[in-house]
């Protein structure tokens, strides 16, 4: 036990003398050990309690216990926390057990409970609503996925109306549409976009070097962030450029604007009511931007939106896709985790440089670069050019 404790010392201080790479390179190392060490009866019950944890999660959540626990200055008893949130007293002690056993919370010596970084993470609403989504419209949708397919006998999954979602929620309308009619499953996905993470795309991209001779003349734009959301990407570029001539333009729908307006200032930023199924109505933009865009919609709706935006473009213009990259070979279980939930939902995929590529030259692109800013995930801004 003496040298298990050891290793345990010795990882910990590689981890605080490393970046968050470097962490990533050891969690993934221990993960692989992990997993070499497992007997078979290990693997099977890692695999089949593995679903607790999102749903004793939900069970917290439910309860405001992350973010009461997180604001305790003293160790709590199960007892105290459960008269405090209105559960039953050993439905509690169980819950929390559990906690304790995966590290959502800490069990102190004493049989009493403390945050640890799990808990105060589950406590940021944009995380919290996070891991609800996945619970709500995510899981079931996993649940329905192997009928799906055996059904079908295995065909690729290319259309976003033909999809496990459907069966799995009985409708016959896409994701998007679908949870559109759904207020309290939405909800959840909209507190989600609001959680900006850092690092950004501007964290890499040489603004300076890819505008190049490009010049703002008055009713020029720099930057078309189309389908952004709550500006994020705008309101980072006029903070860390804020002298950059041209007009930055927030494009949308028009509740989603009407959100992102009374979230935040939107200060030098143009609101611009579009959806970008329909031509895009600014000219000779120097950069078009698509952050998380494309990743949701099969290829030929992709193609689509790339066509509605090509027309506007001159010689000058880019679009920059700002997506994951995987890439082709060792990519890692957050990438190809969010390819099965993606391909089950809505029929698209964490696309690889070469399938970006391949999809881009059909809409007449060509990659001039690519900017990675998130490591060892891969997230990279790509700038396209007219062929």
């Amino acid at each position: 036990m003496e040298t298990v404790a050891a290793i345990k010392t010795l990882i910990q201080q590689l981890a605080e003398s490393t970046d968050q790479f470097g962490r990533a390179e050891i969690n993934d190392a221990l993960r692989e050990l992990q997993y070499s060490l497992e007997t078979p009866f290990d693997t099977v019950m890692r695999m089949s309690l593995d679903t607790c944890q999102v749903a004793v999660a939900r069970i917290g959540s439910d309860l405001g216990l992350f973010k009461h626990l997180s604001q305790c200055a003293s160790p709590q008893s199960a007892e105290e926390l459960a008269d405090h949130l209105g559960c039953g007293r050993e439905l509690m002690s169980r819950l929390l057990r559990y906690m304790a056993s995966v590290r959502m919370v800490q069990q102190t010596d004493d049989i009493k409970y403390i945050s640890s970084n799990i808990t105060q993470t589950l406590a940021v609403p944009g995380l919290e609503a996070g891991m609800r989504h996945a619970f709500e419209n995510l899981w079931p949708v996993l649940m329905a996925l192997p009928d799906f397919l055996a059904e079908r006998k295995y065909p690729d999954i290319v259309d976003a109306k033909d999809t496990a979602f459907q069966k799995a929620f009985n409708t016959d309308q896409d994701c998007f549409h679908w949870l559109a009619t759904q207020p309290t499953r939405i909800a959840n996905f909209k507190v989600l976009l609001t959680d900006e993470r850092t690092p950004n795309f501007l964290s890499t991209f040489p603004l300076e070097k890819e505008l190049g001779s490009w010049s703002a003349e008055p009713e020029k734009a720099l930057f078309v962030d189309i389908g952004g959301g709550m500006g994020h990407a705008c309101i980072r570029l006029r903070e860390k450029y804020p002298n950059q001539p041209g007009r930055v333009i927030l494009q949308d729908l028009p509740p989603v604007l009407q959100a992102a307006q009374a979230t935040q200032p939107l200060s030098g930023i143009e609101s611009m009511p579009h959806n970008f199924h329909t031509p895009q109505p600014v000219q000779g933009a120097k950069f078009y931007f698509l952050r998380l865009i494309l990743r949701d919609f099969p290829d030929h709706q992709a193609l689509e939106i790339l066509h509605n935006i090509v027309p506007a473009m001159d010689a000058e213009s880019r679009i920059v896709i700002d997506d994951g990259v995987p890439p082709e070979k060792g990519a890692r279980w957050a990438e190809t985790g969010t390819d099965i939930c993606i391909m089950s939902a809505l029929g698209s995929k964490e696309r690889t440089q070469r399938q970006w590529e391949e999809l881009a030259a059909k809409a007449g692109l060509q990659l001039q670069a690519l900017y990675q800013y998130t490591w060892p995930v891969v997230n990279a801004a790509m700038v396209f050019s007219l062929q």
